[in-house]
């Protein structure tokens, strides 16, 4: 049996790399209509209407300014 390991970054173009690799694109999951920036997620399925689609400068401002790391798989 193959363990699957996690892995973690900061690093925005890693991050970015991975994601966009696996055909995804950040997004938000806005908390109130009101809200700025809401949890962040990654998308990967265009019909996730809950979701709502961001650039990556803010997906990395509210990354770094709520100090979060990224964690992935390789093998995903």
């Amino acid at each position: 049996m193959t363990s699957i390991s996690t892995e973690q970054t900061q690093d925005h173009q890693k991050i970015r790399e991975w994601v966009e690799k696996r055909g995804g694109v950040p997004a938000v999951l806005r908390t109130s209509q009101n809200a700025s920036i809401g949890q962040l997620r990654i998308k990967f399925d265009r019909s996730e209407d809950h979701l709502d689609e961001i650039g990556w400068d803010e997906f990395f401002d509210a990354f770094d300014k709520n100090q979060l790391t990224f964690l992935y798989q390789e093998d995903f």
